[in-house]
């Protein structure tokens, strides 16, 4: 969003829609919400209206600005395993932490609501604006407004199962509030996305991290993939793919290189700019162990800047992969080396030597210090410097390799094993690994994992399938003691529960 609007007019709007359309400093569970005296000034004319879809933007990027949050779709899932140093043990873990007070689950609840308040009050007011005859920007306007309450909808329903449905700008809360039939839900997000599909482009020339024609059909085959209804799912997937302007990249490694997110693979980037974010992101730090602290190693971008050690790889993903598949290499990080002759190093060491745990003098926590690490967010120097925990490099949220899979999965639940192989196999044909011969759920899961760990979406994958309880008891040692079937939903904030009567979810009454 770098050219959309100038960034001193995009936080002027961010403030007023903060400030008003959402009206209330905890967020909407104050009883009684302050009017918005400013709407009108905002929403009245296509500028406005275009400038408050701006705003919307905000809502992808602010989970990101801590480290707390970043976890939130990442954590408690097969492929991911915590560190000593993880801010958020209730969502890594499903221990007590995980309660009606959790933060991260209370902030996203609020913040998302907030988002489809102002996405409703664009939804309503653009009908009204003239627009002097220029139906196609006024589309344009309510089809971004539109994918955000379709997006914000979708992963509510799926994080936390029970929900209300809001659809009107008005924050007024009920007095008695109960969850949305799911059937109703997903009508409205199927219908917010062919509106978008219908009334965006596929590119917005200088405009990276604006929502496209290709970002809502993306969401709209998830959504169909949720909806058991393999049939669009395969057809949304496969028209995204043959018409869409997006290609797969030939080299793996090329996909998360640093000023690259915005590639042909690349269907939507999540944009950060350092000169309108108080803060970037800290995705790029957070899987990289302390190895800094070990004697003779030094901090360098080539052995991944600035450590954080709050998330490593499993060891169960780092066993699917074959030894020649290119992803391996390219998306992580499993040995480090000596690299400071100046600091000295142990008896018989030299540079560039594997560094091992007994070299360590005195002991130190192993998986503390020289955990594998992910490097799909590693950035190595184009935003940050090297004692630098936040980056601003964009974070790619949805890329064609998962709309492969999905026509993939789609085609093989329809019991089409030809045309299932011909969207999988792509992808080992890139990471320079065998074509499959057949395709079940389990192999499915399995490539997925090697696809698109940490990418944001596999804690939703094994919840569609009926597959996180099971995955996590069985790759998650930490947290398998812990989760049980109800942990398939995150817990309603209390605050609302308290106010509305909303039925608290299982696990946490």
């Amino acid at each position: 969003m770098k050219t959309y609007l100038s960034m001193p007019t995009r936080w002027l709007l961010s403030l007023l829609l903060l400030v008003g359309l959402t009206g209330c400093g905890e967020g909407f569970l104050e009883e009684e919400p302050r009017t918005f005296v400013s709407t009108e000034a905002v929403l009245n004319s296509p500028e406005g209206l275009e400038g408050a879809v701006v705003a919307l933007y905000d809502f992808p990027t602010w989970m990101y600005h801590s480290t707390r949050y970043s976890y939130w779709f990442i954590s408690g899932t097969d492929v991911a395993r915590i560190g000593p140093l993880h801010e958020d043990r209730g969502t890594a873990l499903y221990n007590t932490d995980l309660n009606p007070q959790h933060g991260a689950s209370r902030e996203y609840w609020n913040q998302s609501y907030q988002t489809l308040y102002r996405a409703n009050a664009i939804i309503a007011a653009a009908p009204n604006v003239d627009f002097d005859g220029d139906e196609a920007r006024r589309n344009r306007v309510i089809a971004e407004a539109r994918f955000f309450r379709a997006y914000i909808l979708f992963y509510l329903h799926q994080r936390y199962g029970n929900i209300p449905l809001v659809t009107e700008p008005s924050e007024t809360i009920r007095e008695k509030e109960q969850p949305a039939d799911p059937a109703d839900i997903y009508r409205v997000i199927v219908d917010d996305l062919r509106f978008a599909t219908d009334n965006l482009a596929w590119t917005y020339d200088d405009q990276p991290g604006r929502i496209t024609k290709g970002a809502a059909m993306h969401l709209l085959a998830k959504v169909y993939l949720v909806l058991q209804n393999w049939q669009q799912a395969a057809q949304t997937a496969e028209t995204l793919i043959l018409q869409g302007p997006y290609e797969l990249l030939d080299d793996p490694a090329e996909i998360f290189a640093d000023n690259n997110e915005n590639n042909k693979e690349a269907i939507w980037t999540i944009q950060f700019d350092p000169q309108a974010d108080n803060y970037g992101h800290f995705l790029a730090v957070m899987f990289t162990p302390l190895y800094d602290r070990i004697q003779g190693v030094a901090r360098t971008f080539e052995q991944g800047g600035r450590p954080w050690a709050r998330m490593y790889p499993s060891a169960y993903l780092l066993s699917l992969f074959d030894k020649n598949d290119r992803r391996l290499k390219a998306w992580y990080k499993t040995h480090w080396v000596y690299d400071d002759p100046d600091e000295g190093l142990p008896p018989g060491r030299q540079v560039g030597d594997t560094v091992r745990t007994s070299d360590f003098n005195p002991p130190l926590d192993s998986m503390l210090y020289l955990h594998p690490a992910c490097k799909k967010y590693w950035e190595y120097g184009a935003t940050r410097d090297i004692n630098q925990a936040d980056s601003y490099k964009g974070i790619i949220r949805y890329r064609l390799a998962e709309t492969y899979l999905i026509a993939a999965e789609a085609y093989m639940r329809l019991g089409d094993q030809a045309k299932a192989l011909e969207y999988i196999n792509p992808l080992r044909r890139r990471a320079g690994v065998p074509d499959l011969t057949e395709l079940n759920e389990d192999i499915l899961l399995e490539e997925h994992a090697r696809e698109l760990a940490f990418e944001q979406d596999r804690w939703f994958t094994l919840k569609r399938m009926g597959r996180l309880v099971q995955h996590v008891r069985q790759y998650n040692p930490d947290a398998a003691p812990n989760i049980k079937d109800c942990h398939v939903n995150m817990p309603i904030p209390q605050e609302f529960v308290d106010l509305t009567g909303f039925p608290q979810n299982d696990c946490y009454r």
